[in-house]
């Protein structure tokens, strides 16, 4: 069973979110002080950037948030979640933005993703980023490179313009005529070739041609 601290004041969300982890693999840990939670992670050898929840709407606190970031993988959880909410707060390192009372299919898929060493946001927020030229912060390693396109494929290529314009693969696929499936394929290949864990990090380190 995976242990997974959130912090909040919300007993209604405490309850939905137990609802929506029951029968899994994940038992919620619930602390009403984050400086609280922070420290008793640390005492317990809780793995080092470890998916840790944090109630938006119980938190003020920017300058302890931005430390938490280094030390574990933040999802923020928001009742009213939008992109001018969701921009500064990846900026601060978080990994992860999601509405507050998801249901458990998006609350795995989620957690899944994070585990696997990949960022959460929605594909709205996600376009935005896209098109103005990434607003979040760069890791070292992943700062803007020319890419070799010789290794990619007429397809991949094609995916690839239509991601640096923010399209989601359902668009992607109907501007290319080809199925969904085809279109996840190739936006795979194209992680693994250019050497990135998400679509976030690939316009990153390989942005819009000028």
């Amino acid at each position: 069973m995976k242990k997974l601290p959130l912090f909040t004041l919300d007993s209604n969300l405490i309850k939905h979110w137990q609802a929506q982890l029951a029968d899994t693999d994940y038992a919620l840990a619930v602390f009403d002080n984050l400086t609280n939670m922070s420290n008793r992670l640390e005492q317990t050898s809780f793995p080092q950037h470890a998916v840790c929840l944090i109630h938006l709407d119980n938190f003020t606190d920017v300058a302890l948030l931005k430390t938490l970031c280094a030390k574990f993988t933040l999802l923020i959880l928001s009742n009213a979640p939008s992109n001018a909410e969701a921009i500064p707060l990846f900026k601060l390192g978080i990994k992860g933005y999601l509405n507050a009372f998801a249901n458990q299919a998006r609350i795995l898929q989620v957690l899944f993703t994070l585990e696997a060493g990949s960022v959460w946001l929605g594909q709205q927020l996600l376009s935005e980023l896209i098109q103005t030229g990434g607003l979040i912060e760069p890791e070292a390693n992943l700062a803007s490179e020319m890419l070799d396109e010789s290794i990619l494929t007429e397809r991949e290529q094609q995916t690839l313009d239509l991601i640096r314009q923010g399209l989601s693969n359902a668009e992607i696929a109907q501007t290319l005529e080809i199925t969904e499936r085809t279109v996840k394929k190739h936006v795979n290949q194209l992680l693994e070739k250019c050497q990135v864990k998400d679509r976030l990090a690939l316009v990153i380190k390989y942005p819009k041609r000028q």
